[in-house]
């Protein structure tokens, strides 16, 4: 169990590297074991968003479970059918899980084996964190942030590194840094063009909306709201289904 005095270590020394790796197994226990009562998991998801960037930057060998603990607390936690949409006065932010590859055929007859994708534990990580986020249940220090960049990178996915700068933006729009919120922002926006993708064009050009509200410039905010009024995915081509016309809805 996740007491008291447990928390409050994880909390100060996630970072510190031979603690963490020292530690690994009794934090291990400690979050599997909270994650299965509804009186504990919110703590559990608490500690395991900050524990398992270190994780995966430590290559620690056990980095598949935590990549399974992380599927355990997300299917815990949501709907694997729903979209994460989280409204705030700042921006929209919205999470989709792509759909993992298929896995091969095999000439024996066995048991199916539960994949490993670092992409969607990667995004269901980023789910968890958010939820608490948006929630009010945790804080999002420059550390949390560098974490999510280096994890970001370790990944080695361009869609899930330039998602990663459109959710900064969407975290520095809510603490009132409007300046960092405009250069992540502007990151995502360049990769968005190159795809291009309509709800993460939508996404972030809202965000740039916003920030640029928040910086005094109300034309480039005007122009930015436009934008995300034109944007349109009516072919359904990219499986948006009707989140875009949603999303419009709110504005």
């Amino acid at each position: 169990m996740i007491d008291r005095q447990l928390f409050n270590d994880i909390v100060q020394n996630y970072r510190d590297n031979h603690w963490i790796l020292s530690q690994e197994q009794v934090i291990f226990g400690a979050i599997e074991n909270d994650l299965k009562s509804q009186d504990t998991i919110d703590t559990a998801i608490q500690c395991l968003v900050l524990v398992f960037p270190r994780m995966f930057e430590l290559l620690s060998k056990d980095v598949k479970l935590w990549g399974k603990l992380v599927r355990e607390a997300f299917n815990k936690t949501v709907s694997p059918e729903e979209d994460f949409i989280f409204p705030n006065p700042d921006g929209i932010f919205v999470v989709q899980l792509r759909e993992a590859p298929s896995q091969l055929p095999t000439k024996t007859k066995r048991k199916k084996r539960e994949l490993v994708h670092p992409q969607a534990f990667f995004e269901m990580y980023l789910v968890l964190l958010m939820t608490k986020f948006h929630e009010g249940k945790i804080n999002i220090t420059s550390d949390i942030m560098m974490d999510m960049i280096l994890l970001a990178r370790s990944v080695n996915d361009p869609y899930l590194a330039n998602k990663t700068y459109q959710t900064l933006a969407y975290i520095y729009n809510s603490q009132s840094n409007f300046i960092q919120a405009r250069n992540f922002a502007e990151k995502a926006w360049d990769y968005w063009m190159s795809i291009p993708s309509p709800l993460e064009s939508l996404l972030t050009a809202y965000t740039l909306s916003v920030a640029y509200s928040g910086l005094g410039d109300d034309t480039l905010a005007t122009q930015w709201a436009t934008t995300c009024k034109d944007i349109s995915d009516s072919n359904n081509t990219y499986g948006h289904r009707d989140i875009i016309s949603h999303l419009k809805a709110r504005f």
